[in-house]
């Protein structure tokens, strides 16, 4: 009974892939399974070729981690993989086109800064407003300025916590 079952199994299978391929059989036991031989020889050895050629998903991921567009390359879409490329090349020129412009705006500011900016000039101006930003405040009270002309920076910081809110910072001394 079990060679019975055995015998109609392969048949059924013989002449499933026989209808799927269209092989033509002639009639003759023994060249007829050297044909159906030859025949499931050339399928797997097509299927080992597929398998060999199936791409992992999980390497392109990692290729396309490390540089984008890698992972579509490996893949073999070439259009794809380039555009990609392309995009990242372009977003890291102009980070570092616009990181240089900002050193540079940074560098203009301070030298601007450096020549028209004097703590002396800022001491004269909050006191000479002081009253008019808070009339309850006398800068006469006020010692901002050493004997030697220099800002006495503890007293500037005590008249513009006398003047209240109006300052959004106090001037500190660089040491």
């Amino acid at each position: 009974m079990r060679k019975l079952i055995l015998v109609f199994v392969l048949t059924l299978t013989v002449f499933t892939q026989v209808k799927d391929n269209q092989i033509e059989l002639t009639g003759n036991l023994n060249i007829d399974s050297r044909i159906i031989s030859d025949n499931f020889q050339q399928q797997s050895r097509e299927e080992i070729i597929l398998a060999e050629n199936r791409k992992s998903p999980f390497l392109a991921g990692l290729l396309s981690l490390a540089l984008p567009g890698a992972g579509e390359f490996y893949n073999g879409d070439y259009l794809k993989s380039a555009l990609f490329i392309a995009v990242e090349a372009a977003a890291i020129t102009v980070g570092i086109i616009y990181d240089g412009k900002g050193d540079d705006k940074t560098e203009f500011y301070q030298n601007y800064a450096n020549e028209n900016w004097s703590v002396k000039k800022y001491a004269e101006w909050t006191i000479d407003n002081a009253n008019r930003i808070n009339s309850q405040v006398d800068p006469s009270n006020y010692n901002v300025f050493n004997n030697d002309g220099s800002v006495n920076w503890s007293e500037l910081n005590s008249l513009e916590n006398a003047i209240g809110s109006w300052f959004s910072h106090q001037t500190r001394t660089l040491r």
